[in-house]
């Protein structure tokens, strides 16, 4: 993983606690996933070639 997509991962990880927690939902590991999912699916480009990068990355350090 580069630095370009650390960066991505600690950003989109950081939004995705946010609103779990602004929406009064438990903060785990499958609901952070369920909302990068869905940020993957609505970019395109480069974007989105980098939140599947992060994706896996989790996948690949979490049990799930």
């Amino acid at each position: 993983m580069n630095t370009v997509q650390k960066e991505i991962l600690v950003t989109e990880t950081g939004e995705a606690v946010i609103q779990l927690l602004q929406n009064d939902r438990r903060v785990t590991i499958g609901n952070i996933v369920d909302l990068l999912e869905g940020k993957r699916h609505a970019a395109s480009g480069e974007r989105a070639e980098h939140l599947r990068a992060v994706l896996v990355f989790i996948r690949k350090k979490a049990v799930l």
